[in-house]
């Protein structure tokens, strides 16, 4: 009975088959994620830090990892009805199995009104994984 366990843990190899080795790892992914949106605020703000932004990253490597990275901030008003928020997500991705692949990008805009509030939610175009130790910024518009 012995002898039987012991074959079932030797490796199968077919014919002609090289054998089977772990993937390496590659070099980890680092660099910043820069989200700057331009609002128009058409609901008068409950207080001048009111409206609250975020952007989500889920990143997807053609060796199969997922990663989900996120950050919150809050806009600034830059005259009358007009606000900004820039959202600076430095990132490190680690232990990847590939450096290749799709990041999907998306952000939502809240707005803590005096008589409503309301929500945007948009998904910007996807971006391949940047080079590391990259910047990548994108800039968006909206009236809320």
């Amino acid at each position: 009975m012995k002898y039987i366990a012991k074959l079932l843990c030797v490796p199968l190899l077919l014919a002609g088959a090289a054998p089977l080795t772990a993937q390496a790892a590659s070099s980890p992914v680092n660099g910043t994620y820069k989200l700057t949106l331009s609002i128009t605020a058409t609901t008068v703000p409950a207080t001048t830090n009111s409206i609250t932004c975020d952007v989500n990253l889920d990143v997807e490597t053609d060796g199969g990892d997922s990663i989900q990275e996120s950050v919150t901030g809050t806009a600034v008003q830059t005259s009358g009805v007009f606000y900004k928020c820039t959202l600076t997500l430095p990132y490190s991705w680690q232990n990847l199995a590939a450096t290749t692949g799709t990041v999907y990008i998306n952000y939502d805009v809240n707005l803590a009104g005096t008589t409503a509030n309301r929500t945007h939610t948009r998904a910007l175009p996807s971006i391949s994984i940047p080079a590391t130790n990259s910047t990548t910024s994108q800039t968006d518009s909206l009236k809320l």
